[in-house]
């Protein structure tokens, strides 16, 4: 969470990533989703409502989302694992039934698993876009072919078009930049009777039990508020 940044302009959560081999900067930007599967936002409000033994936040340690991914040696095969409890039996999923049972998603690839996510992704940013627009998104170095690339680091400009891709909007004019997709609002809300933005903003405090136990830059006024406010409205 600590990493966690809103832009207010191209209205998504982007993280910096620091990348070892290349020395240069990733972004991972998180627009609004065409569908609630692949919504950060809707995600992360699943996640607030609905997430068991949520930590109380210290300022002093780090704050992760998903904290179970960082209490393994394996991340990739713990994101694998989930994967696999969401496939159905004929597409590889297990014979035994789990919690995940009533969750099936029957889109999945057969023997889907978090191997293909990183291959998947460049794969199909690759059929809408030029290479060095995929690569702010996919992080690989474009050095060798020109050192031109020395010089261009990632923006949320550049991640835009890669951005659009990965929520499942069509895809901008081939090797253009534009706007990610919008995300909603507040704004039919408050336009309700007697509903003034103190209610409103209570009303996320209840349902996101967002109260001091948890990491402040959620509450009201601060800097990532906006983000509380687009997980609300999706």
């Amino acid at each position: 969470v600590d990493s966690l940044q809103w832009d207010p302009h191209f209205q998504i959560v982007f993280v910096e990533v620091p990348q070892f081999k290349t020395h240069k900067i990733k972004i991972v930007a998180f627009a609004v989703g065409w569908h609630r599967h692949n919504c950060w936002f809707t995600d992360f409000a699943d996640h607030l409502i609905m997430a068991e033994n949520r930590r109380v936040y210290n300022p002093t340690q780090p704050n992760w989302i998903f904290p179970e991914l960082q209490t393994t040696n394996s991340p990739g095969t713990k994101v694998g694992s989930w994967i696999k409890k969401l496939l159905p039996e004929r597409h590889g999923g297990s014979k035994i039934k789990t919690e995940y049972e009533r969750h099936l998603i029957e889109d999945l690839p057969t023997a889907a698993s978090a191997g293909g996510l990183r291959p998947g992704a460049a794969n199909e940013l690759s059929e809408c876009m030029p290479a060095e627009f995929a690569a702010i998104a996919t992080g690989h170095d474009f050095k060798g072919f020109s050192s031109l690339f020395e010089y261009i680091d990632a923006t949320c400009a550049l991640a835009m078009p890669s951005a659009r891709i990965l929520a499942n909007w069509p895809a901008l004019p081939y090797g253009q930049l534009g706007p990610g997709p919008t995300p909603p609002s507040l704004s039919p809300l408050r336009g309700l009777s007697g509903m003034t933005m103190d209610r409103l903003e209570a009303l996320i405090d209840e349902l996101f039990r967002l109260d001091s136990a948890t990491p402040p830059r959620f509450q009201r006024g601060e800097d990532l508020r906006p983000v509380v406010h687009v997980a609300f409205a999706c």
